[in-house]
């Protein structure tokens, strides 16, 4: 799981492949953030050992309340049961619909025409 985009830094890095590198989730206050990685590739992230070097963090993710609810509530994560990771599935699906805290020195960015990939 992952999203695809091309994105050029402001200080010319260019890169295409975004992964979440990490989430924290907190069920009983309703709230999820979560770290939006931009690599070069695909094939850059895949052949890199672990832990993974990304060019940079492009964007943050961040779900309280009513937002919350509506991509990891229960009834929500059971519609996408049958993936690897139903939290990091919702995750991609919030990435490219609400608005992201941008960085790599972007003044914002948006996800809304990133390929799932």
């Amino acid at each position: 799981m992952a999203l695809q985009k091309s994105i050029t830094l402001p200080n010319g890095a260019t890169g295409d492949y975004i992964h979440i590198s990490e989430y924290a989730r907190d069920v009983d206050n309703r709230y999820v953030s979560c770290h939006l990685n931009l690599f070069t590739s695909a094939a850059h992230y895949a052949s890199q050992p672990a832990p993974k070097q990304p060019i940079c963090l492009i964007a943050k993710l961040r779900l309280s309340g009513a937002k919350y609810d509506a991509y990891l509530s229960t009834a929500a994560l059971a519609a996408v049961a049958d993936t690897e990771d139903a939290v990091r599935a919702q995750l991609y699906v919030a990435a490219k619909v609400e608005p992201l805290i941008a960085g790599g020195g972007l003044q914002s960015i948006s996800l809304v025409d990133a390929l799932d990939v």
